[in-house]
């Protein structure tokens, strides 16, 4: 999986630095990477944004409605992010049903992937099969804790405007690169957990070579262990969908900044 641009710091790509290759050295350019996540119909859209932008200026928010604001904002967040780390502390309860030694034994066997003379192909759909519940996992959460933070975007925003001309600008310029660009950055964050995915393959396939010629449920036992490959596989998972989180978060606590702030 190639670097993210313009994150070389960010917490996606600290999230995933396992993940990452990284080549070349050179500095990302911001402009060229906004261009880059703007297709046809983007561009059109923030075009048209941009023209019914109101002009700049107008006096600072008040006190209190920025504080009122901000207060909404920061305990919003801290509920989200909350469940959110607590899912990832407590992943492993029987609530979310993520296979351990024995029903991966049982889901590989199944698939003919511990088998002396078994396929690649079958070997891929073995690792589809046993990573799922990872991946409904990490899936499921993401959109939980973005759709808590698009929710809070949404309900911030009239109140935003609402602070003045100034606030109300930037809200809308906000919007706009959002939504100009929602199709690529959606498709940046399934590369990466796409990467997690593939990592996770490469994972079994080692970890398949190493076993007996007839393997017990007792020998995956490994695998599970703290540096084992399915549990640094997880882990990385995990810390991708946090980074996300920490990403959208911090947007949208620097744009209730700079419009609370000026």
């Amino acid at each position: 999986m190639a670097q993210l641009p313009l994150l070389p710091a960010g917490p996606i790509a600290t999230a995933v630095s396992r993940l990452m290759r990284t080549g070349g050295g050179e500095s990302p350019d911001p402009a060229a990477f906004l261009a880059d996540l703007l297709d046809l119909k983007g561009g059109v859209t923030l075009s048209d944004a941009l023209a019914d932008l109101p002009p700049p200026g107008g006096a600072l928010p008040t006190t209190d409605a920025a504080g009122a604001l901000i207060l909404r904002m920061r305990d919003e967040i801290v509920a989200l992010s909350g469940r959110l780390d607590d899912a990832v502390l407590n992943a492993y309860r029987a609530r979310y049903r993520l296979p351990g030694p024995v029903r991966a034994h049982v889901l590989l066997d199944q698939a003919g992937a511990l088998a002396p003379k078994r396929t690649p192909r079958t070997v891929i759909s073995a690792s589809r099969t046993l990573w799922a519940p990872y991946a409904d996992f990490l899936e499921t959460h993401l959109k939980r804790a973005r759709f808590g933070l698009r929710d809070l975007r949404t309900e911030l925003g009239p109140r935003l405007q609402a602070l003045g001309p100034s606030s109300d600008r930037l809200e809308r310029l906000d919007a706009a690169l959002q939504a100009s660009t929602a199709v690529e950055v959606e498709r940046l964050l399934r590369r990466g957990l796409h990467g997690v995915e593939d990592r996770f393959l490469d994972g079994l396939k080692s970890a398949l070579k190493a076993l007996p010629k007839t393997p017990a449920a007792a020998d995956l036992e490994p695998w599970y262990t703290s540096d084992g490959f399915v549990t640094q596989v997880f882990d990385d998972g995990c810390r991708l969908v946090q980074g996300i989180f920490a990403h959208e978060r911090s947007r949208l606590e620097m744009l209730v900044h700079a419009a609370t702030f000026g």
